[in-house]
């Protein structure tokens, strides 16, 4: 089996609201996270912010301090890693990827649970609330 590696970020904003998450639709139309492949010798880390700022235009520094790697098989005979961070956006000011992402949206908590297709990409949510909350 062939094996892949992909690296993200989940996007967080303090809004006076309470926590807004980014979440996006993606060309194959399904709601999750910005991710992809590693290029090159990247880091993991470098990986993940360059992808977000490709697919949203966001410049944010992940965490270190919270490492979550999700499994899938996207295709017979591939299985795919999926690193994710979480970090803090300054602001919810959205350049989106046309040739990648439709749209993007920031939500509270249970709105963005509520979108996200998979259930793995909502248990990821899920850590990185939990993580944020107790910062």
């Amino acid at each position: 089996m062939r094996n892949e590696v992909s690296c993200g970020i989940i996007a967080y904003y303090k809004h006076e609201d309470g926590l807004k998450f980014l979440v996006l639709k993606h060309g194959e139309g399904h709601w999750a996270f910005a991710k992809g492949h590693v290029e090159g010798k990247e880091t993991e880390m470098e990986t993940a912010m360059r992808e977000l700022r490709e697919e949203t235009g966001l410049m944010i520094e992940p965490d270190p301090n919270l490492r979550l790697v999700t499994n899938y098989e996207p295709k017979p005979g591939v299985s795919k890693d999926v690193v994710y961070f979480c970090g803090e956006a300054k602001d919810m000011n959205l350049k989106l990827q046309a040739e990648e992402i439709s749209e993007g949206q920031w939500l509270l908590f249970d709105e963005a649970s509520a979108l996200i297709t998979y259930p793995s990409d909502k248990a990821l949510l899920e850590e990185v609330y939990a993580y944020v909350l107790s910062l």
